[in-house]
């Protein structure tokens, strides 16, 4: 359901479930927080949900009663674009800095895959996408890569070993690989990251980070779509 509101537009999603328990509904926009047992849910869908919402000015929460569903509430600004902001108005709007990139995301989260594609597609890059260790390899053997976004974290074959075949298999791109992680504080972690000597994003991210991280590894200038607007 969509109410416009004056200069803001309130988007909710209303389902007639069971509810979410009082003890829980606090919790669910943190990191990593799930009801879900181990191994079938990472939790950060939500949180990265609230991230983008926020960074683009917005609010999100959630309204329920055990036994009486619940409603998600996205409440987000309306912003009118510029005259001088009209795409046939300016004749370089139509044309992207630096050149397009073909990324390879690998990730077993399809909400952060989801993301990272629409993202990097309105940039003007070529964004592909693997669930997991295995599926990526099959398409590195592909190759005509110019960036590859690793999760470490992942089911099959974890981003550590992905790395180190990268780096027997395909030395150049040894140093195009950009890391994904919400694992950073552990000290295994860190000590692989420091290992590798490659940059790590950490999640939730936010999309400026992501613009800088990813486009600083492949030597380009920043192309990525405002993420305000």
């Amino acid at each position: 359901r969509v109410r416009p509101r004056r200069e803001r537009v309130v988007i909710e999603v209303i389902d007639n479930g069971p509810g979410i328990p009082p003890e829980v509904l606090p919790r669910i926009f943190d990191p990593f927080f799930t009801t879900k047992p181990v191994g079938e849910g990472t939790g950060l869908g939500l949180s990265i949900s609230y991230g983008i919402i926020r960074d683009h000015g917005g609010r999100i929460w959630a309204e329920s009663e055990p036994g009486r569903g619940a409603t998600l509430v996205v409440e987000l600004p309306i912003r009118r674009a510029a005259a001088a902001d009209t795409p046939d108005e300016s004749p370089t709007a139509a044309a992207p800095a630096g050149r397009r990139l073909r990324l390879l995301a690998i990730d077993d989260e399809p909400v952060i895959l989801d993301l990272l594609v629409d993202v990097l597609t309105a940039a003007h890059h070529n964004v592909d996408t693997a669930s997991g260790g295995q599926e990526a390899l099959r398409k590195l053997e592909k190759g005509g890569y110019d960036l590859v976004l690793l999760d470490l974290k992942m089911p099959d074959i974890d981003g550590r070993k992905v790395f180190e075949i990268i780096a027997q298999r395909w030395p150049h791109l040894r140093d195009r690989v950009v890391f994904a992680s919400g694992d950073t504080v552990h000290p295994a972690t860190r000590a692989f990251i420091e290992w590798s000597g490659r940059p790590c994003l950490e999640k939730p991210f936010r999309l400026e980070r992501l613009e800088a991280m990813l486009l600083d590894a492949a030597g380009e200038p920043a192309t990525l779509a405002p993420t305000g607007t």
